[in-house]
């Protein structure tokens, strides 16, 4: 029913004059046909996620006193699987979306990293904020049907890009500005204290 749906949608394509009107309906509709898409295929992929992984555990410590401010009690929701086996690709209308060699993978509270626990790392942390950005994405749309379907009407706006996709550009804005905020953070704990005395 779905390939025949999107035949279809596709032909319209052919049909329909460069009007912007139109295009910009047809634009809609067809990123709808991917959302419906990601609704179905993103479940897919966190049930296979969750059978071919262990069970999470929650943040430590440290890490949710530094992701709290921004994420609240979502820190307490999430839970992490570290050295997790990572999913290549979901498929899509016309083909997959590929992954490729993803360092993490969020299915709402449920994050995948692909490396081992490293406690203190703050690269892991800067992902781990990513992650988290897709956790609380996630959570605020109403959990992972809704989930996959924006975030495959994104990837279909996107120019079916994963670096385009609204969800990611976020995402990575927010890795961006924690990682500075990290950083900051080092640079205040290393200064010397300045010594009063003579």
């Amino acid at each position: 029913m779905r390939k025949i749906f999107l035949i279809t949608a596709l032909g319209l394509a052919l049909a329909i004059p460069a009007h912007a009107q139109f295009r910009e309906l047809f634009n809609n509709a067809v990123g709808d046909v991917w959302g419906e898409a990601g609704r179905v295929g993103y479940r897919e992929a966190a049930d296979w996620m969750g059978k071919r992984n262990k069970a999470g555990i929650a943040l430590d410590e440290t890490r949710k006193k530094l992701l709290r401010p921004t994420f609240k009690g979502l820190v307490d929701r999430v839970h992490v699987v570290y050295g997790a086996t990572m999913l290549e690709e979901i498929p899509a209308p016309g083909g997959s979306i590929l992954l490729g060699d993803s360092l993490g993978q969020t299915y709402c509270g449920s994050i995948y990293i692909k490396g081992r626990y490293k406690a203190g790392d703050d690269s892991q942390l800067a992902l781990l904020a990513h992650e988290m950005t897709h956790a609380w994405q996630c959570e605020d749309f109403g959990g992972l049907e809704k989930f996959g379907f924006h975030y495959f009407r994104e990837y279909y706006r996107g120019g079916r890009s994963y670096e385009d996709n609204k969800l990611e550009v976020d995402a990575y804005k927010f890795q961006a500005k924690f990682e500075k905020k990290l950083l900051k953070r080092k640079k205040a704990s290393t200064k010397k204290p300045v010594s009063t005395r003579r």
